[in-house]
């Protein structure tokens, strides 16, 4: 053993608490970045996590082309090791609350004394039958999973066939089926304008008819109108919007099973598909469901301290927590802003002192990008639709980047 890991391991002797954080979301960035106070205060923090983090707020955006995929991700296993905690590249596989502990994917043991869970959703694949295992699919989480969309749909566009047109179909009419579809949209056009030599100072805000003919992109969306939960207004100008950069618009249809080349409706109708993309919605994962602990479709559920109703040890965060009595929508910006409040808590736990309360703002402010360099910035029943909410966006999300660079 080298001088560096002997150190190490005898630093790691004199803790005298374990928190463990299970995830690198957005809420965790936050906490881990402040991990000095935990090991000054004899607190051993532990990260859980498959990888690096994959930033939501840009990854259309890398979807896009406009961002190169570097620019995306931070190295949470440096980030962890620079405040001296510990980093594990891992997943759990269940959560045991009754013996503070935790199974990895590996088989083996974690022992905690307090546990933090910032996990996200999982998208819910396997309401598509067949489509789990067909490569051909893309679910928008992990969020990694948006490069190798990127990735594929320029190989598909280098090899265009003659005898028909690509065909992509994205199930889900949320905020993320929008940016999804729109993103690939531009990714679409700024292929094809690269491979024809065509130099531009920008997008010409459209498909050529001659791309729009070589590339089908449907939009399925099993509610009424696209972008339910905003207003009529903003949903209906993103619409125009979306049918005038040549993406048909299904509504009232959600996608049942794949058969073959096609993907199958509800209703029974089908379309043909190269690249399908599952954006319908999340459900809670694997891990919560089988820990034992109080959840319900949102995720783990918490009071106010964040913590499981159930266990003041375990704490729970961002996509894969249920606030109790009250139903966030499921976006990044509240896990940013439970951050502080789950780091202090966590301490203060272990230190036997008063915890503080998450109290959800009544709005947020909401942006989505169009993949053209232009947004949509909705602000409860306010909205606004163009360039300056796009660089908004950028600029609000660089920041947040910024903080986690090392």
């Amino acid at each position: 053993m080298n001088d560096a890991n002997s150190e190490r391991s005898s630093i790691r002797m004199t803790f005298m608490k374990r928190i463990v954080l299970v995830g690198a979301g957005h809420a965790h960035l936050e906490v881990i970045r402040l991990g000095a106070e935990f090991t000054k205060a004899g607190v051993e923090p532990v990260v859980v996590s498959p990888g690096d983090f994959w930033y939501s707020g840009l990854a259309t955006g890398m979807l896009a082309g406009l961002y190169p995929a570097e620019l995306d991700r931070v190295d949470v296993g440096s980030l962890t090791r620079n405040v001296g905690g510990r980093f594990i590249a891992s997943e759990i596989e269940r959560l045991i609350p009754e013996k503070r502990e935790m199974i990895l994917a590996d088989g083996s043991s974690l022992a905690y004394d307090v546990a933090s869970l910032n996990i996200g959703g999982e998208v819910p694949v396997e309401k598509i039958s067949g489509a789990a295992r067909d490569p051909r699919l893309f679910a928008v989480k992990p969020i990694s999973q948006l490069l190798y969309l990127h990735n594929y749909v320029i190989t598909l566009l280098n090899d265009l066939p003659i005898e028909r047109p690509i065909e992509i179909v994205v199930a889900g009419g949320g905020a993320t089926g929008v940016e999804i579809a729109a993103s690939i949209a531009a990714l679409v056009e700024r292929t094809l304008a690269a491979d024809r030599r065509v130099k531009s100072r920008g997008l010409r805000g459209r498909i050529d008819r001659p791309d729009r003919d070589r590339v089908s992109i449907r939009l399925l969306a099993a509610t009424p109108r696209i972008l339910i939960d905003a207003t009529a207004g903003a949903a209906g100008a993103i619409a125009r919007t979306l049918v005038n950069r040549g993406i048909e618009i299904l509504t009232n249809v959600y996608a049942e099973r794949i058969e073959g080349d096609r993907v199958f409706a509800h209703d029974g109708r089908s379309f043909r598909f190269d690249v399908l993309v599952a954006a319908n919605g999340l459900r809670v994962p694997d891990p919560i469901i089988h820990s034992g602990l109080p959840y319900d479709d949102s995720g783990l559920i918490v009071d106010e301290t964040l913590r499981s109703i159930a266990d003041p040890l375990v704490f729970a965060a961002g996509d894969c927590a249920s606030l109790q009595g009250r139903r966030l929508p499921k976006a990044g910006v509240y896990a940013v802003r439970q951050a502080p409040i789950l780091a202090f808590n966590l301490l203060a736990t272990v230190e036997g002192r008063e915890l503080r309360r998450f109290r959800p703002q009544k709005k947020i402010l909401l942006i989505l990008n169009l993949g053209d360099g232009s947004g949509l910035a909705t602000w409860g029943p306010f909205w606004f639709q163009g360039r300056a909410a796009f660089r908004l966006k950028d600029r609000i999300d660089r920041a947040f980047l910024n903080k986690y660079k090392i």
